[in-house]
């Protein structure tokens, strides 16, 4: 399975770091984003004419005027629906730093205006800023609670439905989350409130797709889309979380070509109304999906735009897009680059999965099954998507260790789990790690069967490189079962596939001189038995394992061996 990530899933993986609450697993509940937009029928002042034109600025994407508007507003007369509106737009223009002072003006003067429904859940809005641009878990702490305490006595108001699905997410309890997502649905129908309904529906259909309800989920997730993207609500808040907790859906279980219409439209949607973290979160996602799909200069180009939005707002979110940019190092050969990418993330189960494909790639099996086994810790057994990330590293890791107990057993549970999902891209991470088993069992000619199915279901799901990795899988196996030509020849276009996408290949990375000595650094041979095979000095010789050492980006012979692999170039 192709490593994933989505917006979501990294936010509660920084949820999880910050708060060190017991989430059940670090994708396993959705976040909302921020509280409901702005109900002018609860207004109780400052309704003058220049505050309703300047929400409905704020409606139409024109923050910039809706904050000019709001200020000659507020140099009238202070109101909380006038700092709200302000501190919306500021949000939406992604002055963050601006917005969290001006949520805090609004909230004061709520709390005087005895509007502690709206007071409470504008405090859930400023615990989520405060942890995720500031990174202050403590004061995020206290900011929910005091929404618990305001909203306690109102248990059936819109706003309560709110909290009750921010609670929910900030526990990191799968069931209680979807328990909050259903009474949150119950209130937003009894009291009207259609971007309260959208949001609901969007946590339902996030959950029921981690749980393994794939199709229930999806359906419900375009519904809200359709929604959100047919003008049913002008909230940049509530568009924000019905892209991102959808996006992050469609990665979860890789189904990229949904995932890169809704980029698409997201993305365009960014373009014709202004909202910074819509724009950074459809970057972030759309790197990532032009990645999987092979087109990684696009896919740079789209993640670096996404972590210079990150660090003007939303800071403490930089690094879900840094661990994708991180993936796409790794897919290109810089194994180096992309662990200095992850020098300072959070050991999220994104983060990890990257350093476990890593390890994998520099043949350090063992440190491996020691990080696939730690996701398997994080996720604790939910959601399903991450069971199947961490149980196809730890059969794949175990084989290579010859550990076949424990392979086999993970294998099992593999099978189990990736039944409910049945994408293209899980389907053909099971066969993959099959093929593993087998090799690991000498059973060369089932392993390259496994593998033809494997690159089959890769290129029916959009996800060359996976492809290309199965096929040179195949030529490995085919090797050991005496096909050298077709070995060969599948080889080749494993690597002509690899290099058109843009990682390194033989012809470009290394020297004729440079391969005859890597061929027999992969026989385990010496520096002057090399040198004696090949008619050298042992100075020559050690010249040649440096610069391959240097090229191939590995700090040992072995690394260069398990690196050059990878690469198709032995």
């Amino acid at each position: 399975m192709v490593a994933t990530g989505g917006l979501v899933a990294q936010w509660q993986d920084e949820l999880s770091t910050k708060f060190s609450l017991p989430f059940a697993s670090s994708k396993a509940v959705p976040s909302m984003s921020v509280a409901p937009p702005v109900p002018s029928s609860t207004s109780r002042s400052a309704g003058s004419r220049d505050l309703a034109a300047a929400r409905a600025a704020l409606d139409r994407g024109d923050w910039r005027a809706a904050v000019d508007l709001t200020e000659a507003v507020l140099a009238e007369e202070e109101s909380g629906d006038a700092y709200l509106v302000l501190a919306t737009a500021l949000w939406c223009g992604y002055e963050i730093d601006r917005s969290i002072v001006e949520m805090k003006a609004a909230y004061r003067h709520f709390t005087r205006e005895d509007l502690p429904q709206r007071a409470g859940w504008l405090a859930s809005w400023i615990a989520f800023e405060e942890l995720t641009t500031r990174g202050n878990p403590a004061v995020a702490r206290g900011w929910l609670q005091r929404a618990r305490r305001l909203l306690e006595d109102h248990p059936a108001c819109a706003e309560r439905g709110w909290f009750v699905l921010w609670d929910a997410a900030f526990s990191g309890e799968p069931q209680r989350i979807a328990a909050a997502a259903t009474e949150a649905l119950e209130l937003a129908r009894t009291c009207g409130d259609r971007d309260l309904e959208l949001e609901s529906l969007t946590v339902q259909g996030l959950v029921l797709v981690q749980a393994g309800k794939v199709d229930e989920g999806m359906v419900l997730l375009d519904e809200v889309m359709a929604a959100v993207t047919g003008g049913e609500t002008a909230s940049p808040l509530v568009v924000g979380d019905a892209f991102c907790l959808t996006l992050g859906a469609c990665e979860q279980v890789g189904d990229f070509s949904r995932a890169e219409e809704w980029c698409r439209v997201g993305l365009k949607a960014a373009d014709s109304r202004a909202n910074g973290f819509l724009k950074a979160s459809c970057l972030a996602s759309y790197g990532w999906i032009l990645t999987v799909l092979g087109r990684w200069r696009e896919g740079e180009a789209r993640l670096s735009e996404a972590v210079d939005l990150y660090n003007v707002g939303h800071r403490q979110l930089r690094p879900q897009a840094s661990v994708r940019l991180a993936e796409l190092r790794r897919r290109q050969g810089r194994p180096a680059e992309a662990a200095r990418l992850l020098r300072d993330a959070p050991r999220s189960a994104g983060a990890l999965h990257v350093l476990a494909e890593l390890a994998l790639d520099a043949a350090d099996n063992a440190g491996a099954l020691a990080l696939a086994r730690e996701i398997e810790t994080l996720v604790g057994g939910f959601p399903v998507t991450e069971q199947v990330v961490a149980l196809q590293l730890i059969v794949r890791a175990a084989a290579k260790l010859g550990d076949l107990e424990t392979a086999s057993a993970a294998l099992d549970q593999l099978e189990e789990a990736a039944f409910t999902i049945r994408t293209d891209s899980t389907c053909a991470a099971v066969w993959m790690a099959r093929a593993a088993l087998l090799r690991a069992r000498d059973d060369q000619q089932a392993c390259a069967t496994a593998c033809v199915q494997a690159a089959r279901l890769y290129t029916s799901a959009r996800a060359p490189f996976e492809a290309a990795h199965a096929t040179l899988a195949q030529a490995d196996a085919l090797r050991h079962t005496g096909h050298a030509d077709a070995a060969s020849r599948f080889a080749t276009q494993a690597r002509e596939q690899l290099e058109r996408l843009g990682q390194l290949g033989s012809e470009q990375l290394l020297s004729r001189r440079e391969r005859e000595v890597l061929a027999l650094l992969a026989q385990g041979l010496s520096n002057v038995a090399i040198a004696k095979s090949l008619a050298l000095s042992p100075h020559t010789v050690h010249r040649h394992v440096a610069n391959l050492l240097r090229k191939l980006d590995a700090p040992t012979r072995a690394g260069a061996v398990a690196q050059a692999a990878r690469l198709g170039i032995v």
